[in-house]
């Protein structure tokens, strides 16, 4: 089956097998390649798997997980957008069992801990936010987002997708905010449910990384 989150897992792979040839991971010919295939390989068979339910059985009795984050353990990843990469390479099968259209990303919940005017932008808003366990994850104790939002105040609770990186007027967002508020009882780090309408402003990006 084709499904769009081995897709992800797949562009992932490809981006960072790029950023190898081009010299960006400083790691053994060898030891690279030999890992990368071994990565590729359930990754390119899950074609062959006609349902979810056997496409996870499969990738867990491939200990997939445990092996790509023991090749992504080979090189130290610079530049948020092979970070980006590595998450998604990663977290394949965590997102196999979601089921909401952002399946092929990871949402969750965050607080804003500060929100500025973009100093080159009149229309756009730099925010720092506490993503919870997300924030290690992604790579850094707070995450920073660029938005169109107004009226944010540090300590609002809002849902967030991370997507691949994207810069505004020099400034890299690390994701999107999908909607304006949380629902009561939100708690910060845990996935966020959002409706198909919210979900639906992060599809292009999400598209824009499968297609480049």
């Amino acid at each position: 089956m084709n499904d769009k989150r081995i897709l992800m897992a797949q562009k992932a792979l490809e981006h960072i097998e790029k950023g190898f040839a081009s010299g960006k991971l400083k790691v053994k010919k060898e030891e690279f390649i030999s890992a990368a295939k071994i990565v590729r390989q359930p990754l390119f068979s899950a074609q062959y798997y006609p349902d979810l339910m056997s496409l996870r059985n499969y990738l867990k009795t491939q200990k997939f997980t445990e092996t790509a984050i023991a090749f992504l353990k080979l090189f130290h990843l610079d530049g948020l957008n092979l970070k980006f990469d590595a998450r998604i390479l990663s977290g394949t099968e965590r997102r196999l069992a979601y089921s909401d259209i952002l399946s092929m990303v990871d949402t969750c919940y965050c607080e804003l801990k500060s929100v500025t005017k973009h100093a080159k932008s009149k229309n756009l808003f730099v925010c720092n936010v506490d993503a919870g366990d997300y924030n290690s994850y992604y790579g850094g104790s707070h995450l920073k987002i660029v938005t169109n939002i107004s009226g944010l105040k540090a300590g609002r609770i809002l849902p967030l997708a991370f997507l691949p990186p994207r810069e505004f007027f020099k400034i890299v967002s690390e994701g999107m905010f999908l909607g304006e508020a949380a629902p009561e009882g939100a708690v910060v780090g845990t996935r966020a449910v959002v409706s198909e309408h919210d979900a639906g402003t992060a599809l292009t990006p999400i598209s824009e990384y499968l297609n480049k």
